[in-house]
């Protein structure tokens, strides 16, 4: 599956559309950073009166942020640093990492060799389960493609861990 996500400027959301989908979902921003709301809601349809199906929450300078999809159990997911940064979170006793890539993209697409904002998402056997190829341009964040199917909530776990990273810089 593979998902085009954007970010219009001067708005405190996401845009994100499967392409096989017709209508995009947003995922929204917390209007400050001293509100104690989750950082990002990702909605099932195009605007927030379209029911939540996940939240990510960043405690105040903590390398640590917290998902919850479905109004499950609250995961955590860790930021660590050495040889580049990897974000490492686990979901169903199962271990992922995003770690920087320059060496795979979204099908079709090509990485700049001077680009840092390109990731990938691989297993505790270093397989590669998503991979996400910035785009730079006004308004467009990049692609996003899952090349497993572990079902809508592991996507939805994707895409939010993904732009949590995203979001905080990496």
């Amino acid at each position: 599956m593979i998902y085009t996500i954007d970010k219009p400027l001067w708005k405190r959301h996401f845009s994100v559309l499967a392409h096989d989908a017709k209508t995009p979902r947003l995922v929204r921003l917390r209007p400050s950073a001293a509100d104690k709301t989750p950082l990002l809601s990702l909605h099932a349809g195009p605007d927030t009166r379209s029911p939540v199906l996940a939240t990510t929450y960043i405690p105040f300078l903590s390398r640590e942020f917290y998902f919850s999809v479905g109004g499950g159990r609250w995961e955590s997911m860790e930021s660590a640093f050495g040889p580049g940064p990897r974000h490492r979170w686990s979901w169903h006793r199962a271990s992922f990492v995003w770690k920087r890539t320059r060496s795979v993209a979204v099908e079709g697409m090509t990485i700049s060799a001077l680009s840092q904002g390109n990731w990938k998402l691989v297993d505790a056997r270093g397989d590669v389960l998503a991979v996400f190829t910035n785009e730079r341009r006004c308004g467009r964040c990049g692609r996003l493609q899952i090349r497993v199917d572990y079902g809508s909530d592991f996507d939805d776990m994707v895409l939010m861990t993904l732009l949590t990273v995203y979001w905080s810089g990496g």
